[in-house]
């Protein structure tokens, strides 16, 4: 039987990935799933390259200068209390913002509150939220807890292109 996935073809992937700009935290995440791949047809008697030698090359690649990780970027607003005080109440988006900072909402939970429920002890249960997530939140202040019941009377909703 002819070993498609042996050391040949899995550096040949990798290296023509590297070629072709894919970032090396992308690269660390594709040896990982041809390992695991490897793991997985090696046990159902698929004879292809073994997982060790899978990983081995990751060590090769970092021994040469490749650091395999992923560059994260924290996106989150260092000084958000700035942006809540620049919007002020008059913002349509200010409570969304109050929200996303008291409680840690998602964007998308915090422009529609047909997804919420103010329960009695200032908690909000978050309906349909992204992938059918249902949750509760920490607790809100009494202020916003007043603006969030107010919101939920006018039908609150805000644009998320916005």
């Amino acid at each position: 039987m002819v070993k498609y996935i042996n050391d040949n073809t899995i550096k040949e992937f990798i290296i023509y990935k590297l070629e072709n700009g894919s970032s090396e935290g992308t690269i660390n995440s594709q040896i990982s799933t041809l390992a695991k791949m490897s793991d997985n047809l090696n046990q159902i008697g698929v004879n292809t390259t073994s997982r060790r030698e899978i990983t081995e090359y990751r060590n090769d690649l970092k021994e040469n200068g490749h650091h395999l990780q992923k560059n994260h970027t924290n996106r989150a607003y260092t000084n958000t209390t700035a942006i809540i005080n620049a919007m002020a109440n008059s913002s349509p988006y200010s409570l969304s913002t109050q929200l996303q900072v008291e409680t840690g909402l998602r964007a998308d939970d915090a422009i529609n509150s047909a997804k919420w429920i103010l329960n009695n002890n200032n908690t909000l249960n978050i309906e349909g939220s992204k992938n059918g997530l249902n949750y509760t939140t920490s607790t809100l202040s009494n202020e916003t807890a007043q603006r969030v019941r107010e919101a939920i009377q006018s039908g609150y909703s805000v644009n998320y292109g916005e």
